[in-house]
């Protein structure tokens, strides 16, 4: 093994699985190191000013990446996306810091870490959110330590109510929070929660198969719907980012899983054994941010495709009941396929 991999991966505690090949481990150690270090950037204090500026953050993980394209060529085109290549690796790890809680920003747009003792426990360890002074370990771009000062629970860290399914349904769902409009419908698709075999992004059709339902036109306008018996539809407005970066972006993905569940419909996450270490699982829809921002602080996006990916996802077997926990949240049901997924 290179030298340098096998003193990165010690140094984060990061264990190659059985039989992975040393292009897909040198990705997952490069991807991680890449996060540790613009966690560290950020706890620098110089002449009264803490942290480095956004700029500095990007540039330095830019120069770091090449570095390392010349070390492991053939690892580091996972991170650029052949379908995208204006998606930018640093900008995605800064921007997951940011809205986590790890990195904070001040008026003059540098980041600063956010070293509150703040954890979450995973596996016997805590995500902890800051960069510690200790020992430490990494799993995809989270830190992780064996205490932390200040314990929070999930739903705390995912800035999320504790309403079950069926209550989170109703509350958007509420029929005094609907008016009919003036909207043509054809100019509509609605979100079928019916569909069995096909995924989310194609279960959209010309006319509602549901009491309650999703509408979208095609400039990227959302709205909750309510089909009376009349056949008459009712209508309120669905919050969807253009940006997409925020940690409460792409919300009404939320609401989309939520109605395959009350449809006897869920989503179906798919999870494999990968050995005695690791796991990994297969979604087939995208994740609201606040989850999918989660699952690049557990593990790391499945080597076979690219950073961006937000299907594939690789982590420790040990974070699977946190890994079930969120998807059981969202109305998902995992099912174990098997071996080396």
């Amino acid at each position: 093994m290179n030298e340098l991999l096998k003193i990165m991966s010690n140094d984060m505690k990061i264990a190659r699985y059985k039989d992975e090949a040393e292009s897909d481990f040198a990705f997952r150690v490069c991807y991680s190191a890449l996060g540790m270090w613009c966690l560290k950037m950020a706890c620098n204090s110089q002449n009264g000013v803490r942290g480095v500026s956004k700029s500095y953050q990007t540039q330095t993980l830019n120069s770091l990446y090449e570095r390392f394209s010349i070390i492991f060529p053939q690892s580091m085109d996972k991170f650029i996306d052949p379908n995208d290549v204006s998606k930018k690796f640093a900008t995605l790890l800064r921007n997951i810091y940011e809205e986590t809680g790890y990195l904070l920003t001040d008026d003059n747009n540098n980041n600063f870490i956010a070293n509150f003792g703040r954890g979450l426990l995973a596996g016997g360890k805590f995500l902890f959110f800051g960069y510690p002074e200790g020992e430490f370990s990494a799993n995809g771009l989270g830190v992780y330590t064996d205490a932390a000062e200040q314990e929070c629970e999930l739903n705390e860290l995912l800035i999320r109510d504790n309403l079950t399914i069926n209550d989170y349904i109703a509350l958007n769902f509420n029929e005094l929070d609907f008016i009919e409009r003036d909207i043509d419908a054809s100019e509509l698709e609605f979100f079928n929660p019916l569909e069995k075999n096909k995924t989310m992004s194609k279960s959209w059709g010309q006319r509602p198969a549901t009491e309650f339902t999703i509408a979208r036109k095609s400039d990227g306008t959302y709205y909750r719907i309510i089909q009376s018996s009349e056949k008459t539809f009712l209508y309120a407005d669905e919050q969807a980012s253009k940006a997409g970066i925020r940690l409460i972006d792409y919300e009404y993905r939320r609401l989309l899983f939520a109605l395959k569940y009350k449809y006897s419909e869920p989503i179906v996450v798919k999870h494999y054994i990968v050995d005695e270490t690791y796991s990994s699982i297969y979604i087939p829809a995208h994740l609201p941010n606040r989850e999918y921002y989660l699952l690049m602080l557990l593990g790391w996006p499945n080597s076979k495709y690219n950073i961006f990916d937000k299907s594939n996802f690789l982590f420790r077997t040990e974070f699977l009941p946190i890994v079930g926990m969120m998807l059981n949240n969202l109305g998902v049901k995992m099912v174990t396929g098997g071996h080396n997924g």
